[in-house]
């Protein structure tokens, strides 16, 4: 995980290379201008198969995703840096990001498609999971957010809340219930924002795990 800042430049038809910080490609980043009334821009590795850095999502709203060319860079990020086109921030503007990449036993990225089901899809994970995030990418969707500590108890039909709305908590109910596994989770509804019944959709995720499987070390550890 990874917290950066820098002051984005003059646009001159190129993105800028931005270090990151990281061992490795960034599979998860969040950023946000601090001198800008602008939204918060996402950048998933699993937003396009070919060209992950020409797409976006907006954190605060429920839009599927956006084209940009070169949104993040004329390649994907790699191992030290990313580019910075100015996608939701002015020139010379101060920007903040928050920057993940796939460990396992410690946190995981990635996408899976709809099932049409109300026994939906599993999603291995490698870990029981106490945080994760759910949002469909080929349409409008809400940014899902379930927790192991409002939702203790399966089957969830407890509360979720949504990165995207102010609003309080939704009652899942069975239209937003999953399952909390000791490798993953399961969906349990077929519902659009979840798992489309009407047509083929497709959908990120970000997970952190509730016990990390690994030391500060990044060794493997014993725990279960």
């Amino acid at each position: 995980f990874s917290i950066i800042r820098w002051t984005a430049p003059t646009w001159n038809g190129a993105p800028q290379q931005v270090p990151h910080g990281l061992t490795q490609a960034p599979s998860f980043m969040i950023t946000k201008s601090i001198n800008d009334i602008a939204s918060w821009y996402c950048y998933h590795k699993d937003l396009d198969a070919t060209n992950p850095e020409d797409y976006y999502l907006v954190i605060n709203e429920p839009y599927q995703r956006d084209t940009l060319t070169n949104a993040w860079g004329t390649n994907p990020p790699d191992n030290t840096t990313f580019g910075d086109r100015s996608l939701g921030w002015s020139d010379g503007s101060d920007v903040i990001a928050y920057i993940w990449h796939d460990v396992p036993g410690l946190q995981k990225f990635g996408t899976y498609q709809n099932n049409k089901d109300t026994n939906g899809r599993y999603i291995d994970l490698g870990f029981k999971p106490a945080l994760f995030v759910i949002k469909r990418t080929d349409a409008a969707g809400e940014w899902w957010v379930y927790d192991g500590e409002r939702n203790p108890i399966n089957l969830t039909t407890a509360n979720v809340i949504r990165w995207n709305s102010s609003g309080v908590e939704t009652a899942a109910q069975t239209n937003y219930a999953i399952d909390f596994l000791s490798n993953g989770f399961k969906i349990r509804n077929n519902s659009d924002d979840i798992n489309a019944s009407a047509n083929t959709a497709t959908y990120i995720y970000a997970a952190w795990a509730e016990t990390p499987a690994i030391n500060l070390y990044g060794a493997t550890s014993n725990a279960r």
